[in-house]
């Protein structure tokens, strides 16, 4: 009784790996990651746009009150909405401190970010 040796070799040369549906499923990961990366990245240039408005707005501001100019329009109209505004008049400087608050675009990650400028200014004499 000899026993012939089982081919492998031609079970396996039959047997094809299923690769349908790799493409499908690496997609599915991929492109959530990427939105969420440019979102995330979005936010951040939109924290530095906001840091510079109110970096501008603090100088501005500082100014309009070293000109002894305390009309509460015009420092309204250089105040950015959702922004918090402390004038100090320290002897010869005004100081105009703004802050703001952003919050982070995900509800599952409560991260706040806390924004501040701040400016001094020479007193004019009139």
């Amino acid at each position: 009784m000899t026993k012939k040796p089982i081919r492998v070799q031609g079970l396996l040369r039959n047997f094809r790996p299923c690769t349908h549906g790799f493409a499908v499923a690496e997609f599915a990961i991929v492109i959530p990651a990427i939105i969420m990366i440019a979102v995330i990245s979005l936010w951040l240039l939109s924290l530095c746009i906001r840091q510079v408005q109110l970096e501008t707005a603090a100088g501005s501001i500082a100014r309009e009150l070293s000109r002894h100019n305390s009309n509460p329009e015009v420092i309204n109209q250089l105040t950015p909405a959702e922004t918090k505004l402390h004038t100090k008049f320290d002897g010869e400087f005004v100081v105009a401190e703004l802050q703001a608050t952003e919050q982070f675009p995900f509800r599952l990650f409560p991260l706040r970010i806390d924004l501040h400028a701040c400016s001094r200014a020479i007193q004019e004499s009139s």
